[in-house]
């Protein structure tokens, strides 16, 4: 039940805490080393966070009142906080607490339960264009939750996952295997912009790119298509709405899962580049 926060710069090692926290019962919010000590603090206390999960060259601030410490290193052997319930026999326990970007005012948390979690890496299977004997890459970092959920899919789909970095300093011999790429519309920009990065040299059996996270314009659609792969998979909704849309906090949460409303009188149209209305069932958008 204890709510603990990963600081952890290390992708690997950031998403094996987030599955340590789920084996021990507890919740996890990951925490980014970008965010303002202020930031983190505020966050802490609005959550009552109780422990902070570290890397090892990492020295959380320290304040009145705040968390404890555990480093990853001693995270490994430690039952300190182990719950004596089974998370099987708690299934609608919170396992993770997403949190908005706040482009819409606050930082939005929502709690995402074991079993909302696993339904969704389940769902993958339905449309996710890889199959168990591909090889997955997230460029997005796993201190956001998409990049974590999109790991966690792969994975529960018997898909082997890399957690590749965005300035790609891998061995070429690891890239070669990878047919799936997730990133937000800056990674594909950032691999679009490097003079080092070839399609057909650094990613030879690349087969399909999945975008979200991000307005993919047109002019990006084309230069992914015609530069990286003719196969590009677009998903919409994937900050807050897809988050919350699956979220039904437990009564020890008192804030709602922040979907909004229908409001009267309002009608709502998805417009193309000049702003005419794309009739329903339209492919490309």
């Amino acid at each position: 039940g204890d709510i603990i926060a990963i600081q952890n710069n290390n992708s690997l090692e950031h998403f094996a805490s987030s599955i340590s926290i789920a084996l021990l019962g507890a919740t996890a919010v990951s925490q980014s080393h970008k965010r303002s000590n202020e930031a983190i603090r505020k966050q802490n206390d609005l959550l009552k966070t109780q422990w902070i999960f570290a890397s090892e060259n990492q020295q959380p601030q320290a304040y009145q009142n705040s968390p404890k410490i555990l480093h990853f290193q001693a995270g490994r052997t430690s039952d300190t906080f182990i719950c004596d319930e089974s998370v099987a026999q708690r299934p609608d326990a919170p396992w993770i607490i997403a949190t908005g970007s706040g482009s819409t005012g606050s930082p939005k948390h929502i709690p995402i339960t074991h079993v909302q979690q696993i339904r969704r890496c389940e769902s993958a299977t339905s449309w996710a264009p890889y199959s168990n004997e591909d090889t997955f890459a997230s460029l997005a970092n796993v201190t956001f939750y998409q990049g974590k959920n999109r790991v966690m899919e792969s994975i529960c789909m018997g898909t082997k996952a890399v957690l590749l970095p965005t300035n790609t300093t891998t061995k070429k011999s690891d890239l070669e295997p990878i047919k799936t790429i997730y990133a937000n519309p800056y990674h594909l920009n950032m691999l679009l912009k490097d003079s080092n990065i070839n399609a057909e040299k650094t990613f030879p059996n690349l087969k399909h790119v999945i975008a979200a996270g991000g307005i993919i314009s047109k002019e990006l659609r084309h230069q992914v298509r015609d530069n990286l792969c003719s196969n590009l998979h677009i998903l919409y909704g994937t900050n807050e709405s897809c988050s919350c849309a699956i979220a039904s906090p437990p009564d020890s949460y008192l804030d709602s899962a922040p979907i909004g409303r229908a409001m009267e009188k309002f009608e709502v149209d998805i417009v193309d580049e000049n702003n005419i209305a794309i009739q329903s069932g339209a492919i490309g958008f």
